[in-house]
């Protein structure tokens, strides 16, 4: 009877997360299970980012970090066959309700915005050139560059509301720059592993296409506790041409491409 249940709340997880997407979940290759999300590789070495962010800080965050947040996504899953057919996007809408099983909300919620969040977070990272330390990526593909325009005005004005934004998480969070269904853009903040697709915690339901991680372990090894520090390197490293492709999946509805990378 128990595991009748579960395996109702479970179908339940699967139909709300695709009526928040407007669509039936896709099915698999061959029809085989996604269980269990599998971690891609990283596309650049740790040491990319030097100096800017630390190979060490680097490593530890995409190899201890984010593996713990695939591992207890897996756990927490494992008992649920209906949840298993779902991709980390399509958990997202249903992270937080009552559709899912109680005694796994809060390690879905954590642990699959734990792997969503970091996927978006290392994708929009670039390795440290001359040129993006020259420019400090201000020369913006003309896509998301006119949408950043249109609704701030122009990049300075943009770079200070999304760094005042990501200062103003109080502990542990991120900062995120979305995309409405309307197309416009919007900055946010979401604590913990929170983010912005998560409607069933209460949030927008906007598409991430840019994410800052100001969690302690994102920057404590180089920076301790100069946030600021940190936040002002990263602006070095962001991967413009990637966040105007996230933002053209996102306005064209191709969203799996954001977190999606060529290993996975």
């Amino acid at each position: 009877m128990m595991m009748k249940v579960f395996v109702a709340a479970a179908l339940a997880v699967a139909t709300l997360a695709a009526s928040v997407q407007g669509q039936a979940p896709a099915p698999s290759p061959a029809g085989l299970p996604k269980y269990p999300l599998m971690q891609p590789a990283l596309p650049y070495p740790y040491s990319a980012q030097e100096p800017l962010i630390d190979n060490t800080t680097q490593m530890l965050h995409w190899s201890k970090h984010l593996a713990t947040y695939y591992e207890n996504v897996n756990k927490a899953i494992m008992p649920f066959p209906a949840l298993q057919v779902l991709t980390v996007e399509q958990m997202m809408p249903a992270a937080g309700t009552s559709a899912v099983p109680m005694n796994i909300s809060k390690a879905v919620r954590n642990n699959a915005g734990g792997v969503y969040n970091h996927l978006l977070f290392f994708k929009i990272l670039m390795p440290a050139t001359a040129a993006t330390n020259a420019s400090n990526n201000s020369m913006l593909p003309q896509q998301v560059g006119q949408a950043i325009n249109q609704t701030f005005g122009n990049y300075t004005v943009f770079k200070k509301n999304f760094t005042e934004a990501a200062l103003s998480v109080f502990g542990s969070g991120w900062a995120w720059l979305t995309v409405a269904k309307n197309g416009s853009l919007a900055i946010e903040t979401t604590p913990n592993q929170d983010n912005p697709l998560m409607v069933g915690a209460g949030y927008s339901g906007n598409q991430p296409i840019l994410g800052i991680d100001v969690w302690e372990h994102a920057y404590y090894l180089k920076r301790q506790n100069r946030r600021p520090e940190y936040i002002m390197a990263w602006w070095y490293v962001v991967n413009w041409p990637q966040v105007n492709m996230n933002y053209m999946a996102a306005t064209s509805g191709n969203k799996t491409m954001i977190t999606s990378y060529a290993s996975s």
